[in-house]
């Protein structure tokens, strides 16, 4: 009998064989954990992401709507309120700085460019042309909006505020047009209505057709909005 073929040589040439398939199989698995981990890592760096950009739209709502109510109490009224920017916005009840939002003498706010990819270029908007649900009256309210947001960010946005949780829908709201704020409030508002958004002063909803001078022409198509009411009326 050779050593080759020695009982015992066979036994541990298998024992050897088996060793080096159980590594193989455990540095797959290992392998596979990495990868799932991984994509894990590029869905939770995404997700961060939209919890970032929804956050920092809520932000700059709100430091709009504490601008607005600081100006209200320094005797400014409603009406002569005035984001006038680069020719646009212009009101002409607004008769000095003390009543314009973006400058030193009013509100102190520099204009406000919305956060890096967060929707298609467009501007902040004003605009009071538009009357939330159960929020004041049923006259028009004076509005923030940004237009244009991603899905993910619409609804990151609505969980942040409270609308709804993580299984919560975005509200679908009919086509609207709304114009540039420069002192008047349309008499016959678009109503911003559904069991999600009334009452809430800060949300984002659905809307298949946003046009008026609030955007550029043509008007946007399937647009997520987020809004925020600085004036409740």
């Amino acid at each position: 009998m050779t050593i080759l073929s020695h009982p015992l040589f066979l036994s541990n040439q298998r024992g050897s064989g088996l060793f080096i398939i159980l590594i193989a199989v455990a540095l797959f698995g290992a392998l596979s954990y990495a990868i799932s981990r991984g994509g894990g890592g590029v869905r939770n760096l995404s997700q961060e992401k939209n919890r970032l950009i929804a956050s920092e739209m809520i932000d700059t709502g709100n430091r709009f709507s504490e601008i607005v109510s600081i100006m209200k109490l320094h005797g400014i009224k409603e009406d002569k309120i005035s984001f006038e920017y680069n020719a646009d916005y212009v009101n002409a009840a607004c008769l000095s700085d003390s009543c314009k939002v973006f400058a030193y003498d009013g509100g102190g706010l520099e204009w406000e460019t919305p956060p890096t990819n967060s929707n298609g270029g467009e501007d902040w908007a004003f605009t009071g042309d538009m009357a939330v649900a159960n929020v004041g009256t049923a006259s028009a309210d004076l509005i923030a909006i940004l237009p244009n947001i991603s899905q993910e960010v619409c609804h990151r946005i609505n969980v942040v505020v409270g609308l709804y949780d993580e299984t919560g829908t975005i509200s679908i709201i009919a086509p609207m047009s709304l114009d540039q704020f420069t002192g008047t409030y349309k008499l016959a508002p678009v109503s911003l209505t559904s069991a999600n958004l009334d009452g809430q002063k800060s949300g984002c909803f659905y809307t298949s057709s946003l046009s008026g001078t609030t955007i550029a022409s043509p008007p946007l198509l399937t647009s997520y909005v987020f809004y925020q009411v600085l004036i409740a009326r």
